[in-house]
């Protein structure tokens, strides 16, 4: 089953919430924190699916879009979520990525060599449970081995795509036309024109 959190989030856009906050130039939703409003809706969501299979997709950038020293204020309302999701007994049965779509877009480092490699370095987390890693050592051993390697968003996608038919062991080698699986080595030798 999947869900999606932009009709919710569009709602919230035009709603009191929105200009009420917008006044004052807050992240916050009436009392809240909007990225806790963000995380109790995963946290629910989670446990309303309970053993179905699903897909959630929920992006949040109010705290750090434009003040990048906001970034510390995500700290605790993260390690709640996590924490509510491993307590539920939802993070042993799910993939996490939490990923951020581009790197540092202001400030004069923006404007160096080394800067534009920043802009376009987004970073990115991925959980796996640790009973599937057990199962599937060499999947453990690739992802270790990946982790200071060139991944694309591509990857990612032929990754869930792979998820999707883990399950049937159907074959997949041949069927994407980007992207490489995160689950399997990726050469070190890898370029942007690969």
């Amino acid at each position: 089953t999947d869900y999606y959190y932009r009709p919710l989030a569009l709602m919230i856009e035009v709603s009191n919430l929105r200009s009420e906050a917008l006044k004052y130039n807050s992240t916050c939703l009436n009392s809240e924190l909007e990225m806790d409003f963000i995380n109790n809706y995963l946290r629910n969501f989670a446990k309303t699916m309970d053993k179905r299979p699903y897909f959630a997709f929920a992006m949040q950038s109010t705290l750090t879009h434009d003040v990048l020293n906001y970034a510390s204020y995500a700290d605790a309302p993260t390690v709640r979520l996590l924490k509510a999701l491993d307590d539920d007994g939802s993070l042993n049965n799910t993939l996490l990525v939490i990923f951020s779509d581009h790197g540092i877009r202001y400030g004069d480092m923006r404007y160096t060599y080394i800067g534009k490699f920043e802009e376009r370095m987004p970073f990115m987390y991925m959980h796996i449970p640790k009973w599937f890693l057990n199962q599937n050592p060499d999947i453990e051993r690739n992802m270790i081995m990946n982790q200071d390697r060139l991944i694309t968003l591509f990857d990612i996608h032929a990754t869930l795509k792979h998820l999707l038919h883990l399950k049937n062991q159907v074959s997949l080698e041949d069927s994407y036309e980007f992207g490489m699986r995160r689950f399997n080595e990726i050469p070190d030798s890898r370029t942007c024109e690969d």
